[in-house]
Parts: structure tokens; C-alpha cells; sequence
């Protein structure tokens, strides 16, 4: 009887895991089948442009006091093992620059589906989504000519383009990922996995005792 419940507990677990794993891929920002194109050759119409962030202006992570044009930031108290209660949620989007080295765009992510990496601090009691000046991102969406301010951080005689929204919706930002960064989450699939992984941690330990 001991055996079949510890093979139920590791089934359960690993269930908890495969949903957390199944949402997670549901709430990822579909990618999106657009030409790409380099700024040089935009035209207006709906394209995809890969290049770095240049910042217009930035904000400080918390984490690790990396400039940011965009920074989603929440943080959390514990209330037991398994449950966590938000205290704090901040959000800042400044518009940016996209350059592939034949050209800039102008984005603003505050108009824009963003898919930011996600980073942990405090075993996950401060979590960060954002995009990093000098980052890599690709960008989808329906690009129009821009007029130039006059004394902005503009060069006067610059053809310069911008993401706007269009026919087939906002402009969509995504992050290329890197080592240490991981996909884009929400609490339902945090607390899955969480619960998944301490359900596995009792079972083994309550294996490992069996068979003493």
C-alpha cells in the first residue's frame, strides 16, 4: 500500500509539472510569420526587424542596477512553503531605438505585446521582466516614416521609421534568450511547479525511509 501511494505522489508531481509546462507554452506571444527586413530596405507595411536596444531613456533594475527601457517589477511576501502574497508591482516602458547597423526603428513598448526575459531574486520573492539596453530583440509590426522633433534625440536629416499599430494589431516585441534568463510566466504556473517539485521532495524522502 506504501508503494503504490509513493508511485501516486510521483505521478501527481510530475502531472503539476506537465500543466505548469502546458500554460506557460499557452501564454508565450505567438511568433508571428512576417518578412524580415533590414531597416535600410523598410518600406510601410508589416514587417520583422532584428537589432539592438538603443535607449532614449533607461531605468535601473533593482536586481542589478541594469539600464532597462522596459522593467516590470514585483515583489513578494511568503506566507508558507508553497504560497506567496504580491506586495509591491511597478511598470515602466520607455520608447527605445532598434538598430541592425543599417538603420533605427522607434519602439514604444508601452503600445507593444512585449515577451521580456524574466530573472529571480530572493528564491523568487523579486522577479523582473525587462529588456536591457544592448539587448537583441526582434520586433513585428507595421512601420510608418516618423517625423523628427525638433531638438529631440533625432538627427535632423534622418529618414526614420517607427512600430505602429496596424491592420493585424500592436507591434510585438520579443527577447532573444540567453543563459540564465528563463521563458515568460504567471503565478499559476509558479505555484505548479513549485507544488510539483516539493511533491516530489516528500515522496523521495518518504521512499528513501521506506526502505529503512
Amino acid at each position: 500500500m506504501g508503494w503504490f501511494l509513493l508511485a501516486l505522489a510521483l505521478s501527481a508531481s510530475a502531472l503539476l509539472w506537465g500543466a505548469a509546462s502546458l500554460r506557460a507554452r499557452r501564454f508565450r506571444v505567438p511568433r508571428e510569420a512576417a518578412p524580415r527586413r533590414g531597416v535600410r530596405e523598410l518600406d510601410e507595411g508589416r514587417f520583422c526587424v532584428v537589432g539592438t536596444v538603443v535607449p532614449i531613456e533607461a531605468t535601473r533594475s533593482t536586481i542589478d542596477d541594469l539600464p532597462c527601457v522596459f522593467l516590470e517589477h514585483v515583489e513578494y511576501v511568503p506566507l508558507s512553503d508553497l504560497m506567496r502574497r504580491e506586495r509591491e508591482h511597478s511598470l515602466v516602458a520607455h520608447p527605445f531605438f532598434v538598430d541592425d547597423g543599417t538603420g533605427r526603428v522607434l519602439v514604444d513598448p508601452g503600445q507593444a505585446l512585449v515577451e521580456a526575459a524574466t530573472v529571480w531574486e530572493d528564491g523568487g520573492l523579486a522577479v523582473e521582466r525587462r529588456l536591457r539596453a544592448g539587448e537583441e530583440v526582434e520586433v513585428v509590426a507595421s512601420f510608418r516614416l516618423w517625423e523628427p522633433m525638433e531638438g529631440g534625440p533625432y538627427r535632423g536629416n534622418e529618414r526614420l521609421w517607427a512600430a505602429t499599430d496596424g491592420p493585424w494589431g500592436p507591434p510585438r516585441i520579443s527577447y532573444r534568450t540567453e543563459a540564465g534568463m528563463v521563458q515568460p510566466s504567471d503565478e499559476v504556473v509558479v505555484f505548479l511547479r513549485v507544488a510539483g517539485v516539493f511533491l516530489a521532495t516528500v515522496t523521495a524522502a518518504l521512499g528513501t525511509l521506506a526502505l529503512f
